[in-house]
C-alpha cells in the first residue's frame, strides 16, 4: 500500500499531470465498461469511488446518455477539483465526501459502482469491495480497475519512462510508486468473489487487471 497527502496542491498538480492523458487512459477504461453494458440502461445512477478529478465520469457520461453522475473521494480539494473538470466538459456530478470502505450512501442506491486506481493505495480493500457491494442495487454493475502485479514489468517500466518526459518527474514517480504498490488480479478477483459477488470476470489491460462483477438478485 502507497500513501500520499493528498492536499489541494497535490491534488491539482495530480490533476494538471493526468489531464493530458485522459482521453486515451479514462476514455479507454469507459469504452471498456460502456461495452460490458450493452445494451447501455436507461439513465443508470453511476458512483465512482475515489473517483479523483471525474476523469472517468466524464468519459462515461460521453458514452452513457441520461446517467446521474456522483463522485465519491475522502479527499475535499479533489471534490472541487472533479466538480470544476466535469463543469468544463458540460457535465453536471454530485459529489460524497467520505471513506471508500464507508461511503455514505443508501443501501441499494446505485446501478453501476466503478472503482479505478484505489485498492493499491487502500488499507481495507476487503472493505472498499464490500461496500460497492452495498450501494449497488439487485443485478447491478461492479468495475474494478487497478495495477496488476502480475501484469509484464517491461510495460510499466516503459510508461514510466514516457510519463517522466511528457508529464515531469513527480507524476512520473508517483506512478512507479503506486504501480508497485498494485495486488495481483488474481487476488481481487477472489475477493470480489468472497464478498457476495456473481458473475465475477477478470480480464488484463496492459499493466491493469480489470474485474466486472454482478450484484445478485434479491431471491
Amino acid at each position: 500500500m502507497v500513501v500520499y497527502d493528498w492536499n489541494e496542491e497535490f491534488c491539482r498538480q495530480y490533476a494538471d499531470g493526468l489531464r493530458p492523458f485522459s482521453r486515451f487512459d479514462h476514455g479507454m477504461t469507459a469504452s471498456m465498461i460502456a461495452g460490458e453494458l450493452e445494451p447501455l440502461p436507461e439513465a443508470p445512477a453511476i458512483l465512482d469511488i475515489a473517483t479523483g478529478p471525474a476523469f472517468l465520469l466524464i468519459q462515461l457520461a460521453k458514452r452513457i446518455p441520461n446517467a446521474a453522475l456522483v463522485g465519491q473521494d475522502s479527499a475535499a480539494p479533489m471534490l472541487a477539483i472533479a466538480r470544476e473538470e466535469a463543469a468544463r466538459a458540460g457535465f453536471s456530478i454530485d459529489t460524497m465526501f467520505c471513506s471508500a470502505d464507508n461511503l455514505s450512501a443508501a443501501d441499494a442506491s446505485f446501478d453501476i459502482v466503478v472503482c479505478k486506481q484505489l485498492l493499491h493505495e487502500a488499507d481495507n480493500p476487503a472493505g472498499v469491495i464490500s461496500e460497492a457491494l452495498r450501494a449497488l442495487k439487485p443485478e447491478g454493475k461492479f468495475f474494478l480497475v487497478d495495477f496488476d502485479a502480475d501484469s509484464p514489468k517491461a510495460i510499466a517500466v516503459a510508461m514510466r519512462v514516457f510519463l517522466r518526459v511528457a508529464a515531469g518527474r513527480m507524476i512520473s514517480g508517483n506512478f512507479w510508486k503506486s504501480y508497485s504498490s498494485g495486488l495481483p488480479g488474481v487476488e481481487v478477483r477472489k475477493m470480489v468473489s468472497e464478498a457476495g459477488f456473481e458473475n465475477v470476470k477478470l480480464k488484463r489491460a496492459g499493466m491493469n487487471y480489470f474485474i466486472s462483477a454482478r450484484k445478485r438478485s434479491k431471491g
